[in-house]
């Protein structure tokens, strides 16, 4: 009977011990309302079953190397409950460049996030009592049959996802697509290969396209909060006073505009039809005919980060689209522009936990870029259906796509709204700026191309949509006058749009529209992909 206790205990030792691994996952899976997640979640159970499953000798020293990283552990909850996934590369890397008032700020923003402080305390106390059982019981414990049966049926699933890859011939397993970045161990997993990649190729990753320190003209004076929203595959007017009838959502955003809380800006020639290819630019402020400058230069963001503030990267879209180092928070909701039923939503909670000290009157100013997964194909994935009427019965594919696509801009006003909400809430000067990475071609267009990114641009997808709002602080300063001359202009580059948000941010003085919007796409079928030019070429 004595025996049957112990073995009990032993076991109780080793589920909890589990528990601390597992339980970080359900708490990012519940702050990110994201996709597969039973398949998450049996991926975390099974591989926090491993270390849980070692022989005793060897479970009781990870125990105690859990308690020795057990702030690394709460910082991984604490990015999970903030981010809804855990911390990668870059993550990490900004932690190293921290200061302690950063620090003090990001605890303070952690520790009233909902969920942290709870699933903090019951890791930190299953990880104590599971180490003091271990040690109190001495060498005796459940049979080692028993474990390597239970560590065979754990490593399974993986060894058939792994034959699965390799053999190219996919096996049903329930977690074989899972996102390893919801497990704290997956993340370790993670950070270890991004520092074998930094060790072992750092050279090359540094020589294709590291990039420069911003360099700010002065610091920052006072509080503000910046945001740059990066859209995708909005046309030119798609979101604006010509669709104000089109939905709520956009004719809220045209009321704000005609109060004076901010201001359409001019047609925007795209720097590219690809986002790889725009994006980049648009962020630099660099312009096509300098394309090659746009890997190595620095950010607006990090212009800011320069200035005193602190800076977040904030995306729900394919995070290779654009890279920087050294800024304070990196969120991640989605990693590809292919995702399903992750909304852009999920980026204004995230927006409002790190902007949540400039609400409460904080002084440190803070600027954040966001990436839309938008209006980029298959536009009824972008949306939840819900929000909007049944479609229409009897409609042909073509005008299916075309509502469909409406519905995704008319989606995207809606969470631009919702960080309106956001600039009204901060006291101090607030604004956004709003430019998608591109336009998009529609069946109605009847020129031949679809979505983006074809044989040739056309004015459907070389040029699109952008916007200024801000809040009451904001429009009683002198910044706003600075886009004067841009609203004057027919149309207006990409590049304009960075000395936009840093004039706005008080980095630079008033705004006159490029000379030349030109775009890095071909203008007809057969021309080199990527060389500049004028937009004012292109054709339906």
């Amino acid at each position: 009977m004595r025996h049957l206790n112990f073995v009990a205990n032993m076991m109780t030792a080793r589920i909890l011990f589990w528990m601390v691994l597992f339980l970080p996952t359900c708490l990012a899976l519940w702050r990110s309302g994201g996709e597969r997640i039973w398949q998450s979640l049996l991926w975390a159970a099974a591989a926090s079953a491993i270390p849980a499953t070692l022989p005793r000798n060897v479970l009781v020293v990870v125990q105690w190397t859990t308690v020795i990283i057990l702030p690394a552990l709460l910082w991984w909850i604490g990015y999970a409950a903030l981010n809804g996934i855990g911390p990668g590369w870059e993550a990490a890397v900004a932690v190293t460049y921290t200061t302690p008032r950063e620090i003090k700020e990001a605890a303070t923003l952690v520790i009233h996030t909902p969920g942290f402080l709870e699933l903090a305390g019951i890791c930190t106390f299953s990880l104590v009592t599971s180490l003091l059982i271990s040690r109190k019981n001495g060498l005796q414990d459940v049979s080692p049959k028993r474990l390597k049966a239970i560590l065979a049926a754990v490593l399974m699933p993986f060894t058939v996802s792994s034959l699965s890859a390799a053999l190219g011939s996919p096996i049903p397993v329930l977690f074989l697509s899972s996102d390893a970045s919801f497990s704290s161990l997956g993340t370790v997993t993670n950070l270890a290969m991004g520092g074998v990649d930094r060790a072992l190729y750092g050279d090359l990753l540094d020589a294709q396209g590291k990039r420069r320190k911003g360099h700010a003209p002065h610091l920052a004076t006072s509080a503000s909060l910046a945001i740059f929203v990066i859209g995708e595959g909005v046309r030119a007017g798609g979101i604006g006073p010509q669709k104000a009838e089109r939905g709520p959502w956009t004719k809220a955003l045209d009321e704000r505009m005609k109060v004076g809380l901010g201001t359409w800006l001019p047609t925007t020639c795209a720097n590219a039809h690809a986002t790889h290819q725009s994006v980049p630019l648009l962020m630099t402020g660099i312009s096509p005919d300098h394309n090659a400058e746009a890997s190595t230069a620095p950010s607006v963001l990090a212009v800011l980060k320069d200035a005193g503030y602190a800076t977040a990267w904030i995306s729900n879209q394919d995070t290779s689209v654009f890279k920087e180092d050294g800024h304070d928070f990196y969120w991640t909701i989605s990693r590809t522009a292919a995702a399903n039923g992750v909304y852009d939503d999920n980026l204004v909670p995230v927006a409002a936990s790190f902007a949540v000290s400039l609400t409460n009157n904080a002084s440190k100013p803070r600027a954040m870029a966001l990436h839309m997964l938008g209006s980029h194909f298959d536009y009824i994935d972008r949306y939840p259906a819900s929000l909007f009427p049944p479609e229409p019965t009897g409609l042909s594919a073509d005008a299916q796509v075309d509502l469909r696509y409406e519905r995704s801009e008319e989606y995207s006003a809606k969470v631009i709204g919702e960080l309106g909400e956001l600039l009204d809430r901060t006291t101090v000067p607030a604004f956004l700026v709003f430019s998608s990475d591109h336009g998009e071609n529609l069946p109605s267009d009847h020129n031949g191309l679809k979505g983006h990114l074809g044989g040739r641009a056309s004015i459907h997808d070389g040029t699109t949509t952008s916007f200024v709002i801000w809040n009451k602080a904001m429009a009683m300063t002198t910044r706003p006058k600075k886009l004067e001359p841009l609203l004057a202009a027919p149309m207006i580059a990409h590049a304009d749009l960075a000395k936009v948000f840093l004039a706005l941010a008080d980095m630079a003085g008033t705004v006159f529209p490029e000379p030349e919007p030109k775009i890095l796409a071909p203008l007809t079928l057969g021309e080199p992909m990527f060389r500049p030019n004028a937009c004012a070429l292109l054709k339906p």
